[in-house]
């Protein structure tokens, strides 16, 4: 898509093209891995469109996928930083 500005260079159809993606991917399968309030669903399919479109096909068409991912690479209790937390 091409975008289209106006002489002050303000993008003009950006806003239809964001609605949407945003509708796209206001989906139940999707909102069960982001958790979270429905505010807070939101403002997640913001996030992912604000990552790109690599990010965002991934996301609708894998949602699962995506959050698996995600939570094989957070840092285990104890060890975030690099260091574990020893008593």
């Amino acid at each position: 898509m091409t975008v289209t500005t106006d002489a002050a260079g303000t993008a003009t159809n950006l806003d239809p093209v964001v609605e949407r993606k945003l509708h796209d991917i206001d989906r139940e399968d999707i909102h069960e891995v982001t958790d979270g309030s429905d505010d807070g669903f939101l403002y997640a399919r913001g996030f992912i469109v604000a990552l790109g479109r690599a990010y965002y096909e991934a996301v609708r068409t894998r949602p699962a996928g995506r959050a698996e991912r995600r939570r094989r690479n957070r840092p285990r209790a104890g060890h975030i930083g690099g260091s574990s937390a020893r008593a």
